[in-house]
């Protein structure tokens, strides 16, 4: 097939706005997967499509950080998981993003790598953002066991894992060691496993108290 005089000129054109920056096709390329994912998701409203838009989201957060900033593009991309997580969660609990299960899984996981990104650009004064991950994992698990979701506490509980440990290692650098730290993380990770263990009757029940 051969192109007439104005499809050469547009794919010339094309090629040569790629051309400008290395980062502009994973931009473009994001933004068409999030659309398509989007119109898939509307016609089937399911887990994996609902995780394919949201990787397609986060992988957009991330491209446009690179095209549009020199730094910190860390901060950028941590403060954007902040809220895009609190508004998937939201809107999952809302009923406005199904499958529920999903949404708050994909939302809690947002939520969770925010303060971890933006603790890793500033390490050595990233204790509070470690904080904040902790505080996070806390406000998630009460979720969890106000309404009734399995997801969140999961989350909530793994993020407790996680933060806690990083938190007293990097603000009692000097008092505790690594060793102390894991050991730490391991009694976590039991008593967390413990709790949903404990909890999960509940969560079966849902909410409203019945099955």
């Amino acid at each position: 097939m051969s192109w007439g005089p104005e499809g050469r000129l547009l794919s010339g054109l094309v090629a040569a706005w790629l051309a400008v920056d290395h980062d502009v096709p994973p931009l473009v390329g994001s933004l068409g997967a999030l659309l398509v994912g989007v119109a898939i998701w509307w016609r089937h409203k399911t887990s994996l499509q609902l995780v394919s838009v949201a990787v397609s989201l986060a992988v957009l957060v991330v491209a446009a950080a690179n095209l549009c900033l020199s730094s910190p593009q860390a901060a950028f991309i941590g403060f954007s998981y902040l809220v895009l997580g609190c508004l998937w969660a939201v809107s999952g609990e809302m009923g406005w993003l199904t499958p529920r299960t999903a949404a708050w899984a994909v939302g809690s996981l947002a939520l969770l790598a925010a303060p971890q990104i933006l603790a890793a650009h500033t390490w050595r004064s990233g204790g509070g953002y470690l904080i904040l991950g902790c505080v996070i994992s806390v406000v998630l698990m009460a979720v969890a066991l106000w309404r009734g979701r399995g997801a969140p506490l999961g989350f909530g509980a793994a993020g407790i894992v996680i933060f806690v440990p990083q938190a007293l290692y990097s603000l009692f650098e000097n008092a505790i060691g690594v060793p102390i730290a894991l050991l730490f993380a391991g009694v976590l990770l039991v008593a967390m496993s413990a709790l949903v263990i404990r909890v999960r009757p509940r969560l079966q029940a849902g909410p409203d108290g019945r099955h």
